[in-house]
């Protein structure tokens, strides 16, 4: 069994992770308004005024454009509609924790890493951010204004299950 498949439940929005559903706790995926500006700030030193300018990426999250896949232990997928909630508690935390980690961390090192590589709305260039389970991809795909997103919570018992039986191999 290949750890690399497309998955059965996908998010509406964004890029799909590239591993199987039952590596996975939590997806997230979006398509965002994408800008690389250049601003220009002019401050005065020692009497004369200097010109500096600085690179800003913009990423407009749009709340319809965006949506969320939840999988049981087995792989399955679970409903993130909020009425099923109370039907799945185990939607509930890994949902959460990858907003959490979306909303505090991830788009700030999203934004960062899309400056640092100067990734342009021409560009197919693909940005990747992994932090302990988490994993967060992002291209423009040359759409010349959008940005394309994927976020997902990794299981980690079956992730190194895989990468255990691989290494025998």
């Amino acid at each position: 069994m290949a750890l690399f498949e497309p998955p059965k439940a996908k998010p509406e929005w964004g890029i799909t992770p590239y591993l199987r559903d039952d590596c996975m706790r939590a997806v997230w995926g979006a398509r965002a308004i994408y800008k690389l500006e250049r601003y220009e700030t002019k401050f005065k030193r020692g009497g004369k005024f200097v010109q500096r300018s600085k690179l800003d990426a913009s990423i407009d999250i749009l709340w319809d454009r965006q949506g969320f896949a939840a999988f049981a232990e087995d792989g399955t997928p679970i409903s993130t509609d909020a009425r099923d909630k109370q039907d799945n508690p185990v939607t509930a935390p890994d949902v959460l924790k990858l907003q959490k980690w979306i909303n505090k961390k991830g788009m700030a090192k999203l934004r960062a890493a899309c400056v640092k590589q100067y990734l342009s709305g021409d560009s197919a260039d693909v940005v990747t951010i992994e932090e302990g389970l988490f994993t967060l991809v992002a291209s423009p795909r040359r759409s010349y204004g959008y940005l394309y997103i994927g976020a997902w919570l990794r299981r980690p018992t079956l992730v190194a299950a895989f990468e255990a039986e691989q290494a025998k191999s």
